[in-house]
């Protein structure tokens, strides 16, 4: 199912996924996300782009917590 989200991703970079598996990274390790790395991996895209991440992580991090993979 999460590879699903990826692929549904509307981003305007190839490089959409892999920002969403960082910050979905960060959430399940329990880290903070600096405003350094906020800026640097936002400032670019457009607004529609980051809210694809954002969906993308959200429903990435649902179904990680309820322990649904594949």
């Amino acid at each position: 199912a999460i590879k699903t989200y990826y692929g549904a991703l509307r981003s305007e970079t190839d490089d959409a996924a892999s920002l969403c598996s960082f910050y979905l990274s960060k959430i399940m390790n329990n880290q903070s996300i600096t405003p350094e790395e906020e800026a640097d991996s936002m400032l670019s895209r457009t607004a529609a782009g980051a809210a694809d991440i954002a969906r993308c992580v959200v429903l990435d991090t649902v179904y990680l917590l309820k322990g649904i993979d594949g």
